[in-house]
């Protein structure tokens, strides 16, 4: 990659994998993007905490500000020198028209802030009773008394680790703690998040981002010698390899990772959704809690965040929106098209102006609020936001199954026959995640972040992957919520992984045009490790040749299958390099030597007795 031709741009306080690729074209202007210090004056401060630490902080504050107004606070691990910079002022451009008070601050222990950083822990320091969430308070209660016209509201806000960050501050919200925006903030690190999902490690995320965290004093980029990070990863070999060929148990994060591959108490006490629904405060702040569908890092986290605080919302203060977006697409201006999808206006700009902008005037400037529903959605391929009350729809929503058959379609009649699907799974062959080669997740957009949407062709021919899909639909079905899968399977191993995938396949005809024609796009997709199946505390091994059932349940959509669209399931047993190899027996993967991964023969069966099928959750059309 050469430094003429890409910039690297950090938004918001959006995690370390939010970095941005964006190319460069020779003939394009020359003119510089606008700076918070176009229209701000800078002011830099070490705010002390309880225990004299002291924290790194910019102020910009309006240069023709001619009243007291609010603050807009974000805290982050990245690096806040980045604000002085063009490009991350994109994202508060709505904002600062209508007149704020911009902070920034590192956290403690990154960059310009003393004390410890310590990854996804919200104690900080037991002895000295410090937290993430005191930081914050002490912060704000500088910040309210010592920056001049300030009107004593403060909103916070932030991408990824800055909405973890966010919601920290509101497990003790300071009462000058108005209104807050926790965005992609992860619930769960290992069971949903950016580490892990249902017991599977997310191998080049969790090798990626620990190691550009945590192996110098700023962010750092691994540099990989292989073009294809697909053939870089199955060379390493076993996990083991990581901290004997290049960590050298110097990256603690990965280090807890292996020290801690069961959902132990350790991942426990960093459970987000825990930490809101036992803290002691009561005080119900209005929150705006953000996701995209196609988010890759923290889809889910935002979603169960959100339904934590849902919990004792009795104000009716606690607000979601989900667009159209990847991890943190929200935050950037012409968010048009996506994959295959044209969206016709920009999503982004709407949200950041209609649904932010509107969010904090209210709460923060007492100005009228612009919506009142709990809930606001974007209706994928219909290119519509929707106002409901609940999330998923309560009513209207009827699950609809679909067997799959051993001729390969789907349908709403149960199989008659007998029937079974076999193929074998081979570590030294894993199922690609994307179209190789496969560029750094952090590093380049299009694989960072449009696999989620991808055209499935590209595993076309493969015999590890296995396919079924209705006929061409009549009408346009709408999913609203997660689908479910019923599997029956077994396998001659004693572990096994289960990758289930819902693809939106295009008509092949003029009715799409000719780039789309046959477009397999993935809408929805999830894995979980069968060792796992019974509890993600106490892995189990599988009997040989046994039937076992699972139920999947994928990360929930609101998308319109057009006419003349088929809905397809796919089912895989890897997703390389994105999630680590099964050795398929039952070992421990820290552990492992090169010789235990064994190659498996797994079979899905389609019959009376094991009826596999989906269940889609299909919008009413009367009320659609």
């Amino acid at each position: 990659m050469q430094a003429s031709n890409v910039f690297l741009v950090l938004v918001l306080c959006v995690n370390f994998v939010s970095y941005f690729t964006f190319r460069v074209e020779a003939d394009e202007p020359k003119s510089p993007a606008p700076k918070f210090e176009d229209h701000h004056n800078l002011e830099v401060y070490s705010i002390p905490m309880r225990d004299g630490v002291k924290l790194n902080t910019l102020v910009f504050r309006p240069k023709n500000q001619k009243k007291a107004l609010p603050i807009i606070f974000l805290r982050t691990p990245y690096d806040i020198s980045r604000y002085r910079k063009e490009g991350p002022y994109e994202a508060f451009q709505g904002l600062a028209q209508e007149g704020y008070i911009f902070v920034f601050q590192d956290m403690r222990g990154t960059f310009a802030s003393e004390g410890v950083f310590r990854l996804f822990v919200p104690d900080v320091s037991a002895k000295s009773q410090t937290s993430e969430t005191s930081d914050a308070y002490d912060s704000i209660e500088w910040l309210t008394k010592n920056i001049p016209h300030n009107n004593g509201r403060v909103g916070m806000m932030g991408v990824s680790y800055g909405g973890w960050a966010t919601i920290m501050a509101l497990l003790d919200p300071h009462p000058a703690l108005r209104a807050a925006s926790p965005q992609a903030a992860p619930s769960n690190v290992i069971l949903h998040d950016d580490f892990g999902h249902n017991g599977a490690l997310r191998l080049s995320s969790l090798f990626g981002f620990s190691y550009g965290v945590e192996s110098t004093s700023g962010l750092n980029f691994f540099e990989y010698d292989q073009d294809d990070l697909y053939t870089w990863f199955l060379q390493l070999g076993p996990l083991k390899n990581v901290n004997e060929k290049y960590f050298h148990n110097k990256i603690p994060t990965w280090n807890f990772a292996m020290e801690h591959p069961d959902y132990d108490q350790a991942w426990k006490s960093l459970e987000v959704t825990q930490l809101i629904k036992r803290r002691t405060s009561k005080r119900q702040v209005p929150i705006l809690h953000v996701a995209g569908w196609w988010d890759a890092e923290d889809f889910t986290g935002a979603l169960e965040n959100y339904r934590a605080f849902e919990e004792n919302d009795s104000l009716n203060n606690n607000h979601l929106v989900v667009g159209p977006w990847w991890h943190g697409a929200w935050s950037h201006l012409q968010q048009k098209k996506f994959g295959p999808m044209d969206f016709g206006d920009d999503t982004s700009q709407y949200f950041q102006i209609h649904m932010l902008g509107k969010f904090f005037a209210h709460h923060l400037k007492d100005r009228p609020m612009a919506y009142t529903a709990d809930v606001l959605v974007y209706k994928s391929s219909a290119n519509k936001w929707h106002e409901l009350g609940h999330w998923p729809p309560k009513q209207n929503v009827i699950f609809q199954k679909f067997y799959m058959s051993q001729e390969r379609g789907l349908s709403t009649s149960p199989p008659q026959d007998q029937g079974i699907r076999s193929f074998y799974s081979d570590p030294e062959n894993p199922v690609p995640y994307s179209k190789r080669p496969i560029s750094s997740f952090w590093t380049n957009f299009e694989d960072g972040k449009a696999w989620k949407v991808e055209d499935q062709r590209f595993l076309a021919g493969r015999p590890d992957v296995l396919s079924w899909q209705t006929e061409a639909l009549d009408t346009p079905q709408t999913v609203a919520g997660a689908v479910k899968i019923d599997l029956y399977a077994s396998t001659s191993g004693t572990d096994a992984d289960w990758v289930v995938k819902i693809i939106d396949v295009y008509p092949d005809d003029d009715s799409v045009s000719q780039d789309l024609k046959g477009y397999q796009m993935l809408l929805s997709h999830d894995i979980i490790r069968a060792k796992y199946r019974l509890s993600v505390e106490q892995p189990s091994p599988l009997k040989p040749g046994e039937v076992y059932h699972y139920e999947i349940k994928l990360p929930e959509r609101f998308h319109v299958f057009g006419k003349g669209h088929k809905i397809m399931i796919q089912i895989q047993s890897s997703l390389f390099p994105l999630f680590d190899r099964n050795i398929q027996h039952f070992i421990s993967a820290p552990t492992a030597e090169a010789e235990d991964y064994k190659k498996a023969l797994h079979s899905i069966y389609l019959s009376p007795t094991y009826p596999t099928s989906v269940s889609l959750p299909l919008l009413n059309p009367k009320v659609d």
